[in-house]
């Protein structure tokens, strides 16, 4: 009868005051610990009843405490890196689009129809012009992007918004881009 008992860890004799498992339930945990090492609450539990127990001082509870923030701070940041990731692709794959629309244009009248209807859309913005460099006002409410075609001319990206934009589209894309459209409106023919 008294082998039925739970063992004293520390006597490895028979407890009758521990509280009993069942034979099914030990069998089950003997069978599958995994069962509660998956369970985070439970092992908490665990590492908090470790603690306490008698005179000695377990820190266990507080390395598992300590091992499950530096986890979620570790998710946390993994999560922001594979967002911002996220973000360059689409940012990339947004430029190539507009880059490719740019050279269907055979001659500057189309580029410069083509980047005042198809290119805002395509990168996000309010507004995206080509202007000459005298005629622009430059008392704009919004903020504005340049990039400089040529001596006269410059392709004007404007909103309320497009300090975040140059700053979702990165320094590299966004010289990139500049480069790309110089060359190509470089290339063409009034």
């Amino acid at each position: 009868m008294g082998k039925d008992w739970p063992k004293d860890p520390l006597t490895d004799k028979p407890n009758k005051d521990a509280p009993r498992i069942t034979r099914a339930v030990r069998q089950m945990i003997l069978t599958h610990p995994e069962m509660l090492l998956q369970d985070d609450a439970i092992m908490t539990e665990l590492g908090h009843a470790l603690t306490h127990q008698g005179e000695t001082t377990d820190i266990r509870a507080q390395a598992l405490d300590n091992m499950t923030a530096e986890i979620a701070r570790l998710t946390t940041k993994n999560d922001q890196i594979m967002a911002a990731a996220y973000q360059t692709s689409a940012t990339t794959e947004q430029v190539h689009r507009a880059v490719l629309k740019l050279t269907e244009a055979q001659k500057r009248t189309d580029f410069i129809t083509i980047a005042e209807t198809q290119i805002a859309p395509i990168l996000r913005i309010p507004h995206a012009k080509i202007e000459e460099r005298y005629v622009r006002v430059l008392g704009m409410m919004g903020r504005t992007a340049e990039l400089p075609l040529d001596d006269a001319h410059v392709l004007v990206m404007t909103g309320s918004d497009s300090e975040s934009y140059a700053q979702s589209q990165g320094t590299d894309l966004l010289r990139f881009f500049h480069q790309i459209t110089q060359h190509l409106w470089q290339a063409l023919e009034g």
